[in-house]
């Protein structure tokens, strides 16, 4: 994945790939009269292996129901999950969700949360407020008052964890069935032994990097710019343009809005 090829990661290209990898496999393998059903969950997703009577394939939730419509010629049917159909260049209405699944639990969650990030702006001014945020929130890096993207990249750092707790909540798979989960986090985010909002949020935080076997918060804009220059196509942050472009420029109105 370089910049130079990006213009093939578009819909419209992951489509016409899906109708020619069915076509392909009907020809290859003598397929009469098939039954293709695409499986879609999400932004990214990977194909299936072919089964014996009705076909599948698994692409991404948008990509299933777009591909039903545009090609019903060769897909009978499409199942999506989680399928955001309605593309927009910004996409702050995901956050918005977010912040309702956590208030459907507790709207003290929500409420405590924003709170934590308007206290967060203050102690970000000063060089004692940057200390106490490195501690609280577990840094990787201490805070450069002069580096402005990686200020900026914090706040989307901080809210893309809780995204990913909202997103994968209680799932059946690894530590987001159980340990990992709304309630878990909302009860660490209400704990009323906690008097200061930024330390309940540093301490969710830091219980979803636990979770994770992650050392620190990584928020460095250098750092996240080395990662996503990786043009291999087995790295694994190579699947996560899809879902930047739709949805970062925003983030932060989780928290403040």
């Amino acid at each position: 994945m370089t910049t130079s090829n990006l213009k093939w990661l578009s819909s419209d290209q992951a489509l016409a790939d899906i109708a020619y990898f069915i076509a392909t496999m009907n020809q290859q393998y003598g397929f009469v009269q098939p039954r293709w059903i695409t499986f879609g969950g999400s932004y990214a997703g990977s194909f299936t292996v072919v089964r014996q009577f009705v076909k599948s394939v698994y692409v991404s939730g948008a990509l299933s129901a777009w591909s039903r419509l545009k090609y019903p010629h060769l897909i009978t049917g499409s199942i999506a999950s989680s399928g955001p159909v309605q593309a927009q260049l910004n996409f702050p209405e995901y956050l918005k969700v977010v912040s309702n699944s956590f208030s459907a639990y507790d709207p003290e969650c929500v409420s405590t949360l924003k709170s934590a990030i308007l206290k967060m702006q203050s102690l970000l001014k000063t060089t004692v407020g940057q200390q106490k945020l490195k501690h609280w929130l577990r840094l990787c890096t201490k805070i450069d008052p002069e580096d402005q993207l990686s200020t900026i990249n914090l706040y989307e750092t901080i809210a893309d964890k809780f995204s990913d707790v909202v997103q994968y909540n209680q799932v059946n798979r690894g530590i987001h069935h159980e340990i990992l989960t709304i309630d878990r986090i909302c009860d660490i985010m209400t704990n009323k032994s906690i008097v200061d909002p930024v330390i309940r949020m540093g301490k969710a935080i830091q219980y979803y990097l636990d979770s994770y076997n992650e050392p620190c918060l990584e928020y460095d804009y250098g750092q996240m710019i080395k990662h996503l220059k990786n043009v291999t196509f087995q790295n694994e942050d190579s699947c996560k343009f899809s879902l930047i472009l739709q949805t970062s420029q925003n983030k932060i109105t989780l928290c403040t809005s």
